[in-house]
């Protein structure tokens, strides 16, 4: 979890594509190039795990929290996909 600006609910799925930043990052201030969460979420996939994002921007301080859920174990067919990508 962080405290940072927080991003839509309409952007959540946005923000996992390559170069894809919220409106709420884009003032002049914020450093980012957007390629963060789409690398994270293609690490993740590769592991047959599962990432979200629950964030509230309206409400103050902004939440904004990543969840990454991996399986406990690995078997053969996570590391083909691993060797695939």
């Amino acid at each position: 979890s962080n405290l940072g600006v927080g991003i839509e609910s309409d952007e959540i799925e946005e923000v996992f594509k390559e170069g894809k930043r919220g409106k709420l990052s884009k003032d002049r201030f914020r450093t980012g190039s957007g390629i963060g969460l789409s690398v994270a979420k293609k690490v993740v996939l590769q592991h047959n795990g599962k990432i979200k994002i629950e964030s509230e921007p309206k409400k103050g301080p902004f939440m904004t929290t990543l969840t990454i859920t991996l399986p406990k174990k690995q078997g053969p067919e996570v590391m083909r996909n691993v060797k695939k990508n």
